[in-house]
Formats: C-alpha cells, structure tokens, sequence
C-alpha cells in the first residue's frame, strides 16, 4: 500500500516545481493528495480529513519557521501531532535547523535534485510498509 502524502502550498505562485515534484512522486508509487495553497490550519484538517502519512509543505514566500511552528501547533491541538512534516521550497540555511528543531523530518531546499526528494518519499514508504513509523 502506498503512503498518502499531502502536498500544500502557502501561495500560489512558482507552482512549476510543486506539480513536478508530485507527478514524479506519483509515477514512483506516492500517493499525493493536492491540497494547493493552504494555511496551517487547513493543512491540519486536510490531512485529518484525508488520513496522509506525511505533509510536505512548500514555502516559497512566507517565514518558513513560521508558518511551520504555526502548523504544529494546530496538530497538536487536533491530537494529529504523529503527522511528519516535510519542507521545500525557499528555505535558508540557518532555517533548515530552525525547522528541524521545531520537528521538521526533512528539508529540501530550491535546487536540491529530484532524485533526493523522490527517493527520500520511496524510503518513508519502505519504512512505513514495515511498520517502523
């Protein structure tokens, strides 16, 4: 069974690298769920309503810590604190550790290959298959 995988947005534009990266994902086994641009608190119900095994969120024009801070909160005012959260888009160096510190499982940053990312999903999926998470 293949994992469910969230993917929002926080603004509409440069939205080339959104529908790639979820085309490349779905041709290796990922389901995506397309919940576009969404702010925290939606991308909490959504992945409730839709039961994800992971949120992949792209940041391209807002505070990534931020937002990503915000969205914790919400899940775990939801009791859905057990979703993991990953992060792209245009995020700084010194604000991946800002996002790991918040609970952030991965970052990728604009310009980091497709095949990272890809595999980094492929990999969640092997491990959720086997129970681990």
């Amino acid at each position: 069974m293949a994992i469910r995988v969230l993917f929002s947005a926080d603004e509409t534009g440069h939205s080339m690298g959104y529908h790639t990266i979820a085309t490349a994902l779905r041709d290796a086994g990922v389901e995506v769920i397309l919940g576009g641009t969404q702010i925290p608190r939606e991308i909490a119900s959504t992945a409730i309503q839709e039961d994800v095994n992971l949120i992949a969120y792209r940041i391209m024009g807002a505070h990534p810590p931020t937002l990503v801070s915000r969205l914790v909160k919400v899940l775990e005012e939801q009791d859905a604190n057990n979703i993991p959260i990953v992060v792209g888009g245009a995020i700084l160096p010194k604000q991946e550790g800002q996002l790991k510190e918040i609970g952030v499982m991965e970052v990728f940053p604009v310009g980091c290959s497709m095949k990272a990312v890809v595999d980094y999903f492929v990999g969640f999926s092997e491990i959720q298959k086997d129970g681990s998470i």
